[in-house]
């Protein structure tokens, strides 16, 4: 396991460097990626921001909140790690309004969306967008806490997961061998326990969209998980 910025990975791949990325989106087959079958889903980006932003956000414009209003109000600061992006469906509102609007700012900090989130934490920033899950990860080790606020632009958005490697010889080799392996690990109940309490506690359907997904998990979608 090597530990390297995300921008960094995107640039190995281009150069044919024999690496594979754990936590990527499925999409097609790009010139310098090859993706696994669909691994998981992932629930909805939603926006993370301390609790006086919250308030603000919520008053101004409720919630489900829409996207491109909150990034358009100039008096609240939004942060986006360098190097991260938001997928199809938010990322050309994003990167419009960082060339239209000076409170939408790329965060440059070696601990990613950890720093970002530190900022928000300390009102330097107000908000930043997400999966619940990072902001979850966050609290439960630094002590702060986060209001998260739904978008109504991805409500019904289902991200797949998937792992990708590096286009060439090697990596269509050695996406063969992974995709062998992504069946076993998704009836693994140690796995599955994981989504419920990571992913499948954000998103009430959950469940429903990872049955859509190429490798379904052979539960009802409605079954509960893992209850102590």
């Amino acid at each position: 396991l090597t530990v390297v910025p995300q921008a960094r990975i995107a640039q190995m791949r281009q150069m044919q460097v024999p690496v594979c990325f754990p936590c990527m989106i499925k999409k097609p087959d790009s010139p310098t990626t090859l993706y696994t079958t669909a691994t998981h889903v992932y629930p909805p980006h939603v926006l993370i921001a301390n609790p006086a932003a919250a308030d603000m956000i919520l008053a101004r414009y409720g919630e489900p909140v829409s996207l491109s209003a909150v990034l358009a109000d100039a008096q609240l600061w939004f942060g986006q790690p360098a190097g991260r992006k938001y997928g199809e469906l938010l990322q050309p509102t994003i990167a419009d309004s960082l060339e239209r609007y000076r409170q939408v700012i790329k965060v440059n900090t070696k601990e990613g969306a950890k720093g970002v989130l530190n900022m928000v934490a300390l009102e330097r920033l107000d908000y930043t967008l997400d999966y619940p899950f990072v902001g979850r990860y966050y609290e439960a080790n630094s002590g702060n806490s986060f209001r998260y606020i739904p978008l109504q632009e991805n409500q019904q958005q289902v991200i797949k997961g998937a792992i990708g490697c590096t286009r060439s010889d090697w990596g269509t080799q050695t996406i063969a061998i992974l995709n062998q392996a992504v069946s076993k690990v998704q009836a693994s109940p140690v796995f599955r326990q994981r989504l419920q309490y990571w992913l499948a506690d954000d998103d009430p359907q959950y469940w429903q969209k990872f049955a859509a997904i190429e490798q379904p998990i052979g539960l009802p979608a409605t079954e509960p998980l893992f209850v102590d």
